[in-house]
């Protein structure tokens, strides 16, 4: 909804163009920085959101919490880009994690990227998996010097 009424085509092209905008600067930083690709997610309204491909993960053998947490600090020393509190939390956090009674685990943070000539685009890092579908295939990191006995 905008000032004058309700949202027309042109106000969710405008948003949708934003988001493209901020999803194409990811990208790009994802490639100069060598992550792991997501699926981004480009809507006409609300958040743009980059998700890893748990499926592929597994194939990678990478566990998708480190492909998370790989993006989530790369996106720490992005320039243009803050994190955002997660507003379901009801406090400041800007990350959250939760394992349901089935094996699912959710990981979740809210940032948001200022993109010159267009403003401010918010968007979400997400990652899903089930505990029992990662944990056979994967490799163990090996243990470094100082930590072996």
């Amino acid at each position: 909804m905008s000032l004058f009424g309700p949202a027309d085509d042109a106000d969710h092209r405008r948003w949708q163009q934003r988001n493209l905008f901020a999803v194409t600067e990811l990208i790009k930083f994802g490639v100069k920085r060598k992550l792991p690709p997501l699926e981004w997610t480009v809507p006409t309204v609300g958040n743009a959101a980059g998700k890893v491909d748990a499926p592929r993960a597994r194939i990678d053998h990478v566990h998708p919490r480190e492909i998370f947490e790989a993006w989530y600090a790369a996106l720490d020393a992005h320039p243009r880009v803050k994190p955002r509190p997660l507003g379901f939390r009801g406090d400041s956090g800007q990350r959250s994690e939760r394992t349901d009674n089935l094996g699912r685990t959710r990981m979740i943070s809210s940032h948001v990227l200022q993109i010159p000539g267009h403003g401010a685009c918010d968007f979400v890092l997400l990652a899903e998996w089930w505990e029992d579908d990662t944990t056979a295939d994967v490799e163990p990191v090996a243990p470094t010097k100082a930590s072996k006995r």
